[in-house]
């Protein structure tokens, strides 16, 4: 497989190189690791390549990776052509967009509740992904003599106090308009306390069966998923170190090294690493008041009259930011609705939407592209 990334000159050069795969997969190859494939985890060169899924085994710390780990399409179910034709344009053509006012992309969150669509929310935001991976070291020794203060167990000490960690609550406008307007749609105390939600707020126990629930959490706060462990690769053999990779989303206008002092002040344990592990990108967000935003609106209101429309923050991350900084106001929105337990099965075995939905956004979704072409 070739290792060495060529850059194309020209647009049409562009699209056409990065229309292959195997090209998109030479070029990410060549520009992360231009002096050999190098486990992003461990750091082993060591790696059995699966081609049938366009990814690594690695033969040390045997975790699979691929070659978005570490960076900002990590997230995106998006493929890298896709992906690189647009990095490759704002790079190289930016030139191209000076006039362009509006992008459309994945995104936005939809409640449908029988046949009737509750809500229509339209991402005008979108959390940053701050991954961070943890390194404890420590003695090493055999497991059948315990060291109380091993790499392992100073690790797992520690994330407990992370894991445990009630991050700050933080309202932004975008959020508190959205719990303002589908305020009618709950039940009471819950109407009551989502239309005054800043003053309500302020009740710790509402704050604690709020933040239960995961749709409403992330919104409201940073969050930290603790998703990778690694140490010794035998039983009975206490490692001589130890580490723990954490996926920490940060709210638009949060200053990573200010959360990074507190994350450090919670583990306190000043021996263990707190390395940064992809390209981090702070977040943004677009305007409301826009014509695009309106011509969402009234064809939703068309289609579904019984809808609200709304706005929300996106807890994945998107192209949408890269564009923002071009001036261009990005919103994710999708007329595809689906009721909470077919969101469940999103990135999951069971992801899929409805013929239905299919047919029925995509008219949706022509409607608001001619309307605003007008």
């Amino acid at each position: 497989m070739k290792t060495v990334y060529e850059l194309p000159q020209d647009l049409l050069a562009a699209i056409r190189y990065f229309s292959d795969p195997d090209n998109c997969l030479s070029f990410m190859i060549g520009l992360r690791w231009p002096d050999g494939l190098t486990c992003p985890r461990c750091g082993s060169k060591a790696a059995n390549f699966i081609k049938t899924r366009r990814l690594w085994i690695c033969k040390d710390c045997k975790k699979n990776f691929t070659v978005k780990v570490g960076t900002i399409m990590e997230d995106s179910p998006m493929g890298l052509d896709k992906w690189l034709i647009t990095i490759w344009m704002i790079a190289n053509k930016s030139d191209l967009f000076k006039d362009a006012e509006f992008l459309i992309t994945e995104g936005g969150d939809n409640l449908l509740d029988g046949s009737a669509v509750r809500y229509v929310g339209v991402d005008v935001a979108e959390k940053a992904p701050f991954w961070l991976q943890l390194t404890a070291t420590g003695q090493p020794g055999h497991g059948s003599r315990p060291i109380s203060d091993s790499a392992t167990n100073r690790l797992v000490r520690a994330m407990s106090r992370v894991i445990n960690w009630e991050t700050p609550i933080k309202l932004l406008p975008a959020v508190e308009k959205f719990f303002k307007d589908v305020a009618p749609l709950q039940s009471e105390p819950m109407r009551t306390k989502f239309a005054n939600i800043r003053a309500s707020l302020q009740d710790q126990a509402f704050v604690k069966e709020l933040t239960a629930e995961r749709e409403y959490n992330f919104l409201l706060r940073n969050t930290i998923s603790l998703t990778m462990l690694s140490g010794s690769k035998q039983t009975n053999v206490i490692p001589n170190s130890a580490t723990c990779n954490l996926d920490v989303r940060l709210l638009p206008d949060e200053n990573r090294e200010d959360f990074l002092a507190a994350l450090k002040g919670v583990i306190a344990d000043p021996t263990i690493k707190v390395e940064n592990v992809n390209t981090f990108k702070p977040p943004n967000s677009s305007r409301v008041d826009t014509e695009l935003f309106k011509v969402i609106s009234d064809v939703t209101k068309a289609n579904h009259p019984e809808a609200i429309v709304t706005t929300k923050m996106l807890s994945g991350y998107t192209e949408s930011q890269l564009y923002r900084q071009l001036g261009i106001t990005a919103y994710g929105w999708v007329p595809f609705y689906t009721t909470p337990e077919e969101n469940e099965g999103v990135h999951g075995n069971n992801e899929r939407i409805s013929v239905k939905n299919i047919r029925e956004g995509t008219k949706e979704f022509f409607e608001v592209v001619t309307q605003i072409s007008r």
